[in-house]
């Protein structure tokens, strides 16, 4: 969608902090080919992130994608923050347990157990599941009534946007059961 700047001011604006350096890391000017293919097999590292993706318009919502050197400014934490599930992220989404942060795990782990720890991704603190695909990322941070239910902080809103997000795709994202424990909580 094109919008003119007087248009793009008037949407609500959503926040997205990226802290997974699979979604806005570019490594392929500081790694040579055999290590970036080694992290494509292992872990599903994808070249084609959102690395060059400041913002996305909607119709109703400019998405601001926040990354490590800009995430949690002057205005607060974002509405949803997208972490991966190595150790340390899962001991720095464990810190922010409690905060209402709706945080959500991007990583190979989908669907079960850190490999690390062992824990599932509610008992860390991820609200939410997502399979790992920058594609997938990309629409569902576009997706409408999936930004209205963060921007409102309604579980029943965010969990009826993503089943219809999710409906006819093979690896949907899952809502875990800290969603509502992390909504909970007034910000």
């Amino acid at each position: 969608m094109t919008a003119s700047t007087e248009e793009v001011r008037d949407l609500e604006i959503v926040r997205i902090g990226i802290l997974t350096p699979y979604l806005f890391d570019d490594v392929r000017d500081r790694c040579d080919e055999e290590y970036i293919k080694d992290q494509e097999e292992r872990y599903g590292y994808d070249r084609d992130n959102l690395i060059q993706v400041p913002q996305m318009i909607t119709s109703r919502h400019r998405v601001l994608i926040e990354t490590p050197d800009n995430c949690a400014g002057p205005s607060g934490f974002p509405q949803l923050v997208i972490h991966g599930s190595t150790r340390p992220a899962e001991e720095r989404v464990e810190s922010i347990k409690g905060s209402g942060i709706v945080v959500a795990r991007y990583s190979i782990f989908y669907g079960g157990p850190s490999h690390y720890s062992g824990s599932y991704p509610e008992d860390a603190g991820y609200a939410l599941d997502i399979p790992k695909s920058p594609d997938l990322v990309r629409s569902l941070l576009t997706h409408e009534g999936f930004l209205d239910g963060l921007v409102s902080r309604e579980e029943g809103k965010i969990r009826s946007a993503l089943e219809e997000f999710g409906s006819g795709l093979e690896e949907p994202v899952l809502v875990t059961p800290y969603l509502t424990e992390a909504l909970a909580v007034q910000r």
